[in-house]
């Protein structure tokens, strides 16, 4: 089953040589670098910045979060899916992974030029889209699982999308998640939140946990990679020295969610 849709029309969207159309004759066109634009009103800055994207690259290209990557192909392996959607993909460095180790069809979304054009250059297996996770481009009841690693939940599209009894695998980080970095950085550190999605059936949740060693370049790229880079005053980032390493606390929560209807 092909669940793309026309952004425009909602008709079914078909791959055909280097673009995409539909039946009412949208067409748009495959980028060079293997992403397509789905998105009606994009703009050159929507989505992670380069600066952001980069450090991201970087810093996960050392497989630091390997760990936690390998843990999500075992879970999404048990469910045996036929069609995945990684909303909120990134760069991929989740996606192309997983999608290498499963005969399934992967679709994913992200709002960052940036983030997409790294992404699809390293993968033929996934369809990657330029496009809100908030508004996909996707057929009712079409996917069997939903991936949201680190981004926000479009609860209401979920629902809209997943078949009956689709899953969720929503991945967000633990309470002591990076909780040595938070304590240069802030005077009184907060645990992170653990939310659960109440709108759908939590059906298993699982910990990873782990330390990492960072030098100061880790540091600075996962800095710059997360939020805390703009929630901290100019003078504690510029004055942040780790001489040699650095023992940061990897913390991620994964949690299995099956829609109801």
């Amino acid at each position: 089953m092909n669940p793309l849709i026309c952004p425009v029309c909602q008709k079914e969207l078909k791959k055909s040589d280097k673009q995409y159309a539909c039946e009412n004759k949208h067409t748009f066109d495959i980028a060079k670098e293997g992403y397509t634009n789905l998105l009606l009103k994009a703009s050159q800055s929507s989505g992670d910045s380069k600066e952001m994207v980069n450090a991201r690259r970087h810093f996960l290209e050392k497989d630091y979060y390997k760990q936690l990557r390998d843990t999500i192909i075992n879970v999404v392996k048990e469910l045996n899916p036929s069609i995945v959607v990684d909303a909120g993909c990134g760069e991929g460095y989740y996606t192309n992974e997983i999608a290498n180790n499963l005969e399934s069809n992967f679709y994913a979304f992200d709002m960052s030029k940036n983030a997409l054009r790294y992404a699809s250059k390293r993968s033929e297996k996934v369809g990657y889209f330029l496009s809100s996770i908030f508004h996909l481009p996707l057929q009712k009841q079409s996917i069997d699982i939903i991936l949201n690693i680190f981004a926000p939940a479009a609860i209401e599209e979920f629902k809209r999308v997943l078949k009956e009894n689709g899953y969720i695998i929503k991945v967000d980080p633990g309470k002591e998640h990076l909780l040595e970095l938070k304590e240069l950085l802030y005077d009184y550190v907060y645990l992170n939140e653990e939310k659960k999605i109440e709108e759908f059936n939590l059906i298993r949740e699982c910990n990873v946990n782990y330390t990492m060693d960072l030098d100061e370049t880790d540091v600075k790229n996962l800095l710059h990679m997360t939020p805390y880079l703009h929630r901290t005053p100019r003078e504690k980032i510029e004055k942040l020295q780790i001489n040699d390493t650095m023992q940061v606390k990897a913390s991620f929560l994964i949690r299995i969610y099956q829609i109801s209807k």
